[in-house]
């Protein structure tokens, strides 16, 4: 990276690297329909850390997905709603809840059961580990 590049600055503030699993089934989901609320929530399980906590303050947020105040603040609201039609009953089908304990940020609550899911290949090697440990 270049000296003065200033992405450098988010890339220190955060303790390791991080991607997220992102599953082509949002596109089927009861987000499918609304284009910039399932921008949002992607921008969200982007800046997310390991167990799918969003430990920022609505402004970090703006700032970190380059919105605006009220864009956030809107996506916020909308994901924190209940969902009738979610395929995931928990938490009435709310996408994410407020953190416990921090005065700000929000658990994206499904994070975890995606993050777990293993691919075909990882599923293929665990069922070969499995065949040598047998012999």
């Amino acid at each position: 990276m270049l000296e003065n590049d200033p992405r450098q600055g988010a890339a220190r503030n955060h303790s390791e690297a991080m991607y997220v699993k992102l599953y082509n089934q949002i596109l089927d989901s009861s987000l499918a329909d609304n284009r910039k609320l399932r921008h949002f929530f992607t921008d969200l399980l982007l800046c997310s850390d390991p167990d799918g906590n969003v430990i920022m303050t609505k402004e970090a947020i703006r700032n970190r997905i380059r919105a605006t105040l009220e864009e956030v603040e809107w996506g916020i609201e909308e994901l924190m709603k209940p969902d009738a039609v979610s395929l995931t009953p928990d938490h009435d089908g709310r996408r994410i809840i407020p953190l416990e304990g921090h005065g700000y940020g929000w658990k994206i609550i499904n994070y975890s059961i995606y993050r777990d899911y293993k691919s075909a290949q990882q599923m293929r090697e665990i069922g070969r580990a499995s065949c040598r440990e047998r012999v």
